[in-house]
């Protein structure tokens, strides 16, 4: 189990590495809207949860941007969303 745990773990790191070189090449403007659009989806996916219709980790929130989708990452509980926890998938 320890060997997929380190293999997955070098796969989502090299998947935010290459979300932040990407958004290093966004404007301030863009990355402004995308922080806004993260804290929102953390506010839905809280409300959600508070509400009994998310359970534990079940289902994930995903929102189309002008370059790209942002997706709550799997086995996440929605009640518990951190905005840095959501991840830039461009469209490619």
């Amino acid at each position: 189990m320890k060997v997929k745990q380190d293999y997955a773990a070098t796969v989502i790191q090299d998947f935010l590495n290459q979300n932040t070189r990407y958004l290093a090449g966004t404007s301030d403007q863009m990355n402004d809207q995308l922080n806004a659009e993260r804290l929102d989806i953390c506010r839905v996916g809280k409300s959600l949860f508070d509400r009994g219709y998310a359970h534990s980790t079940a289902g994930n929130i995903s929102v189309r941007t002008d370059i790209g989708f942002l997706i709550t990452p799997s086995d996440a509980c929605l009640g518990f969303l951190q905005p840095e926890q959501i991840a830039l998938v461009d469209f490619d």
